[in-house]
């Protein structure tokens, strides 16, 4: 199981119709991240033999069937706008109404 490529950039939140359609955002961005990286610690971008391979940049969260959630930072999100989803709020916690 690889690890996220996240940092402590300015991040905000998009929502996409589909999974198909994050999917096809995330490969790009993957692609022009040239991940996957093994032996680097993908918070700090040092070498690190022992840290996990950093294989995906984000993660999508289903909110409903035609609502799908992720983090990107501002610069992923100007350098990969094609593709990219629609900005939204951040999903509400389980404990939220």
């Amino acid at each position: 199981m690889g690890g996220l490529l996240m940092t402590n950039k300015q991040k905000n939140w998009y929502t996409w119709r589909t999974l198909s359609e994050f999917e096809i955002w995330h490969s790009n961005v993957i692609t022009g991240l040239n991940l996957p990286r093994l032996g680097q610690n993908a918070a700090t971008g040092k070498i690190d033999l022992n840290a996990q391979a950093t294989t995906s940049y984000t993660v999508a969260i289903q909110i409903t069937n035609d609502d799908w959630r992720a983090m990107v930072e501002d610069e992923i999100a100007s350098n990969f706008a094609d593709g990219l989803g629609l900005p939204s709020q951040p999903p509400k916690a389980p404990d939220e109404p």
